[in-house]
C-alpha cells in the first residue's frame, strides 16, 4: 500500500506541474532542461542509494523522493520529444517520434518487472541503476551541437494568461475535450 502511494503523490504532483513544464519547456532551451532533467534524476536517485546505505530511508524520505521525482517528470519529462524537432529533418520526424514513444513504453512495461529483478539482487540496485542511466543522459544531453533554443516569442510563454489560454484552446476542440474529460479517467484506471 506504501508503494502504491508513492507512486500517486508522483504522479499527482506530476500531473500538476505539467502544466507549468509545458510552458517552461517553450521558454527555455531544450538541452538545458535535458542536462537539467538529467541531473535531478541523479541527485534523486543518489539520495536515494544514500539513504538506503545509512538507512535513513524512511517513509518520509520515500515521500519527499516521491515530490522531487514528480517535480522533475511534470516540469522536465516531455522535453526529449520537443528536442527530437530540433534533431531530426521534418521528414524523419514522424518515425523518430515513433521510436521516441516505443522507446517510453517500453520503459513504461518493462520498468516493474526490471526493477523487481533488481530489488532482488539489493536495495540499492534499482535507485543505482537509475542514477547511472540518469548520469548517461545528462552526459549525452552535454554534448548534443546546436542551441536548441525555442523559437522567439512576443510574449513571455511563462504566465497565468498562457496557461488559461491553453485551457481555453482545450475546450474549443472537440477531440481535446473528450481526451481530456473521458479518456484520461479511462486511461488512470488502467494504469
Amino acid at each position: 500500500a506504501k508503494a502504491s502511494l508513492m507512486g500517486s503523490i508522483a504522479m499527482i504532483v506530476s500531473a500538476t506541474c505539467e502544466l507549468f513544464g509545458g510552458s517552461l519547456q517553450d521558454a527555455m532551451a531544450r538541452r538545458k532542461l535535458l542536462v537539467i532533467n538529467g541531473v535531478a534524476g541523479l541527485l534523486i536517485y543518489s539520495w536515494a542509494c544514500l539513504f538506503l546505505y545509512l538507512d535513513w530511508f524512511t517513509f518520509t524520505a520515500a515521500i519527499i523522493l516521491a515530490i522531487l521525482q514528480g517535480l522533475r517528470s511534470g516540469l522536465t519529462g516531455g522535453v526529449s520529444n520537443l528536442l527530437l524537432r530540433d534533431v531530426v529533418p521534418s521528414e524523419q520526424l514522424p518515425q523518430a517520434m515513433a521510436v521516441n514513444q516505443g522507446r517510453d513504453a517500453a520503459i513504461e512495461f518493462g520498468g516493474a518487472p526490471v526493477g523487481g529483478l533488481l530489488l532482488g539482487i539489493s536495495r540499492v540496485f534499482p535507485f543505482l541503476t537509475t542514477a547511472i542511466l540518469a548520469l548517461i543522459q545528462t552526459l549525452s544531453a552535454w554534448r548534443l551541437k546546436g542551441s536548441f533554443a525555442p523559437p522567439p516569442s512576443e510574449k513571455s510563454p511563462i504566465s497565468i494568461s498562457g496557461l488559461f489560454d491553453g485551457f481555453r484552446w482545450i475546450l474549443s476542440s472537440r477531440l481535446m475535450r473528450i481526451i481530456v474529460f473521458a479518456g484520461n479517467p479511462v486511461f488512470s484506471l488502467f494504469n
